[in-house]
């Protein structure tokens, strides 16, 4: 017997129900957070620290008890992507402290050293492209089928790790993307040194000294550029859905 907490949602090839729904492999667990009306638009604030201390003390229980692994706890917007905007689930939202969970070994973080090597050619924007595909299915998003095109599926994936990966910087979930930082992200996240201390710290990634200067860190003023084709359909969702939610394999 298990709660139906779970809407439609996909991660790697955990099971589900006959609603595609992955309430029979999930845990769920709602983290609340204040937020005040102003104006037509709602103000979120930040978790507390007592919030998350409790938080990652329960998810390593889980853990624990459950025999599980730090890359096996992921969020309702990493999981419940894959719906139309009006049902689109950004949860817990861009004031979440992942970085919090992953000191401590807790959640997915992007690890070059999972990843396949960068294409030789990295001006064939097709071959980036899916170069992307393969690390997003790697890490666990689904759907994500490698099509060499920067298909509204994939958009929606990139909108969602953007989310969980790029907090400080909510303008990179807009309609617009610039290939940089996104690989720059993938390649050399900040948060992966707290992982892989977790495994084995030989295994760092050695910074991979063939990417070109424009993958490095820009400004995040400028992080809304790039990708001129990119559909209006994916605008920046109201805040007002931008409430909790964490769910880990059960």
């Amino acid at each position: 017997m298990y709660v139906k907490q779970a809407g439609i949602s996909q991660w790697k090839d955990w099971p589900r129900d006959a609603d595609g729904k992955l309430n029979p492999s999930t845990i769920g667990i709602e983290c609340a957070n204040s937020r005040t009306y102003t104006k037509g638009s709602y103000d979120l604030f930040r978790y507390s620290g007592m919030q998350m201390q409790v938080l990652v003390s329960l998810l390593s229980h889980l853990l624990t008890k459950h025999g599980l692994s730090g890359s096996d706890i992921v969020t309702h917007s990493d999981v419940a992507w894959d719906r139309p905007d009006d049902l689109y689930k950004s949860d817990p939202g861009p004031f979440f402290d992942y970085q919090t969970l992953a000191r401590h070994g807790l959640g997915i973080v992007p690890l070059a050293k999972d990843f396949p090597p960068l294409p030789k050619d990295r001006s064939n924007q097709k071959d980036m492209i899916s170069w992307i595909q393969t690390c997003f299915q790697i890490m666990g998003y689904r759907p994500c089928p490698v099509t060499g095109e920067m298909d509204v599926n994939t958009l929606k994936i990139i909108r969602a790790y953007a989310l969980h990966f790029f907090p400080e910087c909510p303008k990179y979930t807009s309609t617009r993307y610039d290939f940089g930082p996104l690989l720059h992200s993938l390649l050399h996240h900040p948060w992966a040194p707290y992982i892989l201390t977790q495994q084995d710290s030989s295994v760092l990634s050695s910074g991979i000294e063939t990417i070109p200067d424009v993958l490095t860190q820009q400004d995040s003023s400028v992080l809304s550029s790039g990708i001129e084709t990119i559909p209006d359909l994916l605008t920046q969702q109201d805040s007002s859905v931008l409430s909790s939610g964490i769910e880990t394999i059960g």
